[in-house]
């Protein structure tokens, strides 16, 4: 599985339980950051004498991308040992809880956009000293603004991010589309004609995990950005309420997806990851919603390694590609990607071994080599700018190339958000998807429960 697993979000009520359980054992009050220490530039006879055990937790990138990861860095750094605990996402905040008050915790950990970081950044080293001696006093210019907003506190860097993601597309096999002589749908009307062609032939068309929170969040701010952009993220702000009636358009159209047999049957029952993707990986539907970072699958080795793990026994690659979501509002909008810091890695205040975690994070997260290496998974674009990956190992040069530059340059560029730090509205988010995909409620009353759980 690959990091795409971070894009999704925890329910607002563990979030907020684990909280409540931190202030109820006395860990509710600001931690301060222990003072800046002396990290050996890579190359450097200090980096090679540099030593220490560094444990990372998180649940990304994975255990298959990881040990590349540290294997690269122990290059430059030969005697810290970094060993990568894989927390599953759905327990990583019950984690958390525990180790940010325990001497056993972990030196490095993984900070989310939104609630995790609202819950757990406080108790991480400031990293603004680490990221000044790694890139110059003016590092903020060198790195994504997308990561140094997400992960900053007034004037405390809580970690720095590793990349950037996007979300607002679909994923589509277009193997398969080639195939039955089909071409991607850029209308709502097209997607239900697509799928009518699609399951005709046996097929199914579109597979998504509507179990699950974040992705309905992500179709959902997709679909309202294709009626009046901004307007999902306004609400989201407090500035707009959510009963305006593009918004419960956007609950509607959502809602038709599921009647006009664009969702598969049974999608309000299974999760994104690993049950659609799978689905998706093994062939059995030709297109699900997928952001920036499944361009992982581009990769051959990659796509291989994942249609075996979906279960096929003898896996063959096939042309995989991102595509703009369609305009379901035929008002000619863009929805284009809205996008976060993927995920960044903060060190521990407590870190017994401070220097050798802040070595590792700065290397992965600041130096040419390591976020070349973080590119070319093909999982993250890279938050040290200028860095690219190399169009190598790709299922189809010819289709996926030019795409996967046209990606990065978008994800990039992209201006609108796509975490939400209320644990409260992604629970609300949550429900009334749930609600109006099952047809409990209407599209306007599940807007009237969202604007109850916004912001005052």
């Amino acid at each position: 599985m690959t990091t795409s697993v971070s894009r999704s979000r925890l329910t607002g009520a563990l979030v907020a339980l684990s909280v409540l359980a931190m202030t109820a054992c006395g860990g509710g009050g600001s931690t301060s950051s222990s003072g800046p220490v002396t990290v050996p530039k890579p190359g450097s006879a200090g980096a090679k004498s540099l030593s220490g055990d560094v444990s990372w937790w998180g649940w990304a990138p994975g255990t298959t991308i990881a040990p590349t990861y540290i294997k690269a860095f122990n290059a430059v750094y030969p005697n810290v040992k970094v060993t990568y605990k894989m927390i599953d996402y759905s327990g990583y905040t019950a984690a958390l809880r525990t180790a940010m008050t325990s001497p056993s915790g972990p030196d490095v950990y993984n900070l989310q956009p939104g609630a995790i970081t609202a819950a757990y950044g406080r108790f991480a080293k400031d990293l603004t000293p680490a990221a000044k001696a790694s890139l110059g006093s003016a590092w903020k210019d060198k790195l994504s603004p997308l990561g140094v907003q997400t992960f900053s506190d007034g004037n405390k860097l809580m970690g720095l991010s590793i990349g950037s993601g996007g979300a607002g597309t679909l994923l589509i096999n277009k193997s398969l589309f080639d195939q039955w002589g089909l071409k991607p749908p850029t209308t709502l009307g097209e997607w239900v004609q697509t799928c009518k062609t699609i399951q005709s032939k046996g097929s199914t068309c579109f597979v998504q995990g509507a179990k699950d929170e974040w992705i309905n969040q992500d179709m959902i701010q997709s679909i309202a950005n294709s009626i009046a952009p901004g307007k999902f993220r306004q609400a989201v702000a407090g500035k707009l309420q959510w009963t305006d009636p593009d918004l419960v358009q956007a609950l509607s159209i959502f809602k038709s997806l599921f009647s006009d047999g664009i969702m598969q049957p049974g999608a309000a029952g299974i999760a994104q990851y690993p049950d659609a993707m799978n689905r998706f990986m093994a062939g059995k539907a030709a297109m699900i919603m997928q952001g920036s970072w499944e361009a992982s699958q581009y990769k051959e080795d990659h796509m291989l390694a994942t249609i075996k793990a979906a279960g096929v026994s003898n896996p063959k690659a096939f042309t995989a590609l991102l595509i703009p979501f369609p305009d379901v509002a035929g008002k000619g909008n863009k929805t284009g990607y809205f996008a976060d810091s993927d995920y960044g890695l903060a060190v521990r205040a407590k870190s017994k071994n401070a220097a050798a975690a802040e070595a590792f994070v700065t290397w992965l997260t600041t130096t040419i080599p390591g976020q070349t290496l973080v590119a070319e998974q093909f999982v993250q674009v890279p938050a040290l700018k200028g860095v690219t990956p190399q169009m190598v190992g790709l299922v189809d040069p010819a289709a996926q190339g030019a795409a996967l530059t046209q990606t990065i340059s978008d994800v990039a560029s992209a201006t609108e958000q796509r975490q939400i730090s209320s644990a409260d509205l992604i629970t609300a988010l949550g429900d009334a998807a749930s609600a109006v995909a099952t047809n409990q409620k209407s599209p306007a009353d599940a807007a009237a429960d969202l604007q109850k759980a916004a912001k005052p």
